[in-house]
């Protein structure tokens, strides 16, 4: 049975603390950037999930109409639309990018910011952070 006391820990040599020191820093590190991604439109590559389509298969151009592409991404406590003409959204609330894809006149035939939503409510919990 391995016992960690203090002094154990205290007694560590110098480049075994150091390293350990430097990955823990590593690793909270990526817990933030993961947390924040989807909050603010420079953190938009950071995501748990990404939902898009565009117009390139028939079944969905058909559904879609033409010259729609869409994609949402889902973040820990954020959702980023990236819209056809390569602007991009992001917001806490799913009901906000909504309302906003209407103002702006553009459109989600298959409702993808819904899915987005029933994703994120449904399995990621962040409670415990």
């Amino acid at each position: 049975m391995l016992l960690l006391t203090i002094p154990t820990i205290l007694s560590c040599k110098k480049h075994t603390c150091l390293t350990a020191a430097l990955l823990l820093l590593m690793g909270v590190m990526q817990i933030a950037i993961l947390l924040a991604g989807c909050t603010v439109e420079s953190m938009k590559d950071f995501h748990i999930l990404s939902f898009s389509y565009t117009n390139a298969s028939s079944s969905m151009s058909a559904l879609a109409g033409s010259g729609t592409a869409l994609q949402i991404r889902v973040g820990y406590f954020g959702y980023c639309l990236l819209a056809s003409n390569k602007t991009t959204y992001c917001s806490t609330d799913a009901a906000s990018l909504a309302t906003l894809v209407q103002d702006v006149g553009s459109s989600d035939p298959l409702n993808l910011l819904d899915v987005a939503r029933q994703f994120h409510d449904g399995t990621i919990f962040s409670g415990l952070m």
